[in-house]
C-alpha cells in the first residue's frame, strides 16, 4: 500500500512539474512580447505565505497573481491564495483575470 502511494505521489509530482514548466514557458513568452522583465520561482508550501516571503526577500514592490476560469480545481487552488494575499500582504496585490 505504501509503495502504491509513493508511486502515485511521484506520478502526480511529475505531472505537476510538466504543467509548471509549460506555464513558466508561456509566462516568459508573454512577458518578452510585452517587454516586461519577470522572475519565476516554484516552492512547496502554502502558496499565499510563500509568495509573501518570496516578495519580501526579493524586495518586490507589488504582487501580481493570475486568475482563470479553469474549473473547480483551479478555483480551489487559487481562491484561498488570492484571499490570503489580499488580506495579509504588506505589498499591493493585483489579481489579473485571464482573457476568455
Amino acid at each position: 500500500m505504501i509503495a502504491m502511494l509513493a508511486a502515485e505521489t511521484d506520478a502526480w509530482k511529475e505531472r505537476a512539474e510538466r504543467m509548471f514548466a509549460r506555464l513558466r514557458g508561456e509566462a516568459r513568452e508573454l512577458a518578452e512580447r510585452q517587454g516586461v522583465r519577470i522572475e519565476l520561482a516554484s516552492y512547496a508550501g502554502f502558496a499565499g505565505r510563500r509568495i509573501i516571503e518570496y516578495a519580501a526577500a526579493k524586495r518586490c514592490d507589488r504582487i501580481i497573481i493570475g486568475r482563470s476560469h479553469r474549473g473547480v480545481f483551479w478555483r480551489a487552488l487559487f481562491s484561498p491564495t488570492a484571499n490570503h494575499l489580499v488580506r495579509h500582504s504588506p505589498l499591493p496585490v493585483t489579481i489579473v483575470e485571464r482573457e476568455p
